[in-house]
């Protein structure tokens, strides 16, 4: 974590600390609790009253946010989907020139993936995959009860596409629980 101080004569809409960058390891979470209390704290010591801070914009993280803020109020969020600038325009389009790299991923997957038609669909844009004895084909809809719906919103599936998160990280923060075959599959084409 960078965090620096600010001299004292700002005007009242500018911080005195700011958290510049924070990572952290997936195995050790408490860790950025810890780290930010012992920052805030001593903001508070220094007589901040507002603190800027860019830190890792994940669901799973807002709890250790919340929980060792003591007393400064998380008011803003901003997420990585408004503050990287992507914008999936032809999810289709997208996807179809990825089957390439899909199926070598596959076939080299150490996660076993069953044959079967999957629809992948992304703030209401949809493409349909199907697997047949390890070739990955795109095709026109199916029957609705052939295809495994899988629906996620741009941030989480750009987070996968970059490698940004991995497929069981993703598929904890979805709505809906997914079949075993549907995660096996996003894992096979979305490696950690």
């Amino acid at each position: 974590m960078f965090a620096q101080t600010a001299p004292a004569d700002l005007t009242r809409f500018e911080t005195r600390v700011t958290i510049q960058d924070a990572a952290i390891s997936t195995n050790s979470l408490d860790s950025l609790g810890y780290l930010l209390s012992h920052i805030l704290v001593a903001a508070h010591r220094y007589g901040a009253s507002t603190i800027s801070a860019r830190l890792p914009l994940d669901f799973c993280l807002y709890p250790i946010y919340r929980d060792y803020s003591l007393r400064f109020i998380p008011t803003l969020w901003q997420t990585t989907e408004s503050g990287n600038m992507l914008q999936i325009i032809d999810f289709s389009a997208l996807m179809k020139v990825l089957i390439p790299e899909f199926q070598n991923r596959l076939q080299n997957s150490v996660t076993s993936v069953e044959d079967g038609d999957w629809q992948i669909c992304v703030n209401e844009q949809e493409i349909y995959f199907r697997l047949r004895q390890g070739q990955l084909t795109c095709i026109d809809k199916p029957e609705p009860t052939d295809s495994v719906r899988i629906d996620l919103s741009q941030e989480p599936f750009c987070n996968l596409l970059l490698g940004l998160q991995s497929v069981c990280h993703v598929v904890r923060q979805l709505p809906v629980s997914l079949p075993r075959e549907s995660i096996a599959f996003l894992t096979a084409i979305f490696p950690p």
